[in-house]
């Protein structure tokens, strides 16, 4: 069962996203694209060599989450930390270029900025394809420099001019399990809407409002084996979202779509994936799918209806290379182009 939501009304919730007061509390990654083409042969060992062409920095992580969800017209404000260092002075460089504010991003001198290096490599005149990724930044890092309290404040600070809490735990400390409850407790206080995105640590988001977690994630997170089986996810999905207490819960599938799962429904409502079948990359989609999701719901949208919107955002960032986003004029057209819209 996959009822389509009204197009109009898509694109009246999309009209709302402007403005929006979200705050942004999770990991902060700089995605780096080190672009080359190869020309010859090293003479030092049987290797490639590449002749590099130009580097372009990219939010990642929690960040690119920030960076979605600015695309999208809503007001932002990231919580984080990043390190005493070149990738953190080159992440909230591109913040203020971007307009983000940085104020409740504390610089931690014990702290290693997360960075991802991702190298693309081809022949002259040919398309580049990634060959390689280094990560640099330790999972897990130690609560130094008092991050924990900072951030912690940082929310309290904050909470009165948010309407909704985005959760970005890649698992590189910032969101810390210990954690959770004085910051679900903050947000419960001041009514926000919760929503989480963690690769390892969903069963202790008790309380939020929605989660969206990949097939993987998912798996973990149940503790159910799920693959193609449709009745594994829909075990897997119940017993997540029950066991967290989430209104609603958006596992993304892939190219086999979305399946959403809400309090008092009998099973998961199938979202198709929407746009071409093959994706140039899905890096960074995950943000994309969590940045609109929550803008629909903070929109005054249903949990399926932001759901469509963000299957046609994720639709979108796919096809195009690296971390990418959208903006509400691309889902506009997307909205348009798949069904009878009036406006």
């Amino acid at each position: 069962m996959n009822p389509r939501p009204d197009p109009d009304r898509l694109l009246e919730l999309l009209g709302g996203f402007s403005g929006l007061p979200v705050i942004v509390y999770g990991d902060l990654v700089l995605d780096e694209y080190l672009q080359g083409e190869i020309r010859r042969v090293s003479r030092e060992a049987p290797v490639l060599i590449l002749d590099h062409t130009e580097t372009v920095y990219r939010p990642g992580g929690g960040a690119n989450a920030v960076q979605n969800l600015h695309r999208l017209g809503a007001g932002v404000v990231p919580i984080g930390v990043v390190g005493n260092d070149p990738s953190g002075d080159r992440l909230l460089d591109v913040f203020r270029e971007m307009g983000v504010e940085t104020g409740e991003v504390v610089v931690a001198p014990r702290w290693t900025t997360p960075t991802k290096t991702r190298i693309f490599a081809g022949l002259p005149q040919s398309p580049r394809q990634q060959v390689l990724r280094v990560d640099r930044g330790r999972r897990g890092g130690p609560a130094a420099d008092g991050v924990p309290i900072q951030l912690l404040g940082a929310l309290r600070r904050r909470t009165a001019a948010a309407r909704g809490l985005l959760i970005s735990d890649y698992g590189y400390g910032a969101v810390r399990e210990e954690d959770l409850p004085a910051l679900l407790g903050v947000a419960r206080r001041a009514r926000l809407r919760v929503t989480a995105d963690s690769r390892h640590g969903l069963g202790a988001c008790r309380g939020i409002t929605a989660a969206t977690p990949n097939l993987e994630e998912l798996e973990e997170a149940a503790g159910i084996a799920v693959g193609t089986d449709e009745e594994a996810l829909r075990t897997a999905g119940t017993t997540l979202r029950e066991r967290i207490g989430a209104d609603a819960l958006l596992v993304t599938l892939g190219g086999r779509g979305m399946a959403l799962f809400e309090a008092g429904a009998e099973g998961p409502v199938r979202i198709p994936a929407l746009g071409p079948r093959d994706p140039v990359d899905v890096t960074g989609a995950g943000d994309t799918v969590i940045s609109a999701f929550s803008l629909g719901v903070l929109a005054g949208g249903t949990f399926l209806e932001a759901a469509w919107l963000a299957s046609h955002a994720a639709g979108i960032a796919v096809m195009k290379r690296g971390t990418a986003t959208v903006d509400p004029e691309e889902i506009r057209a997307s909205i348009r182009g798949s069904g009878e819209a009036r406006r």
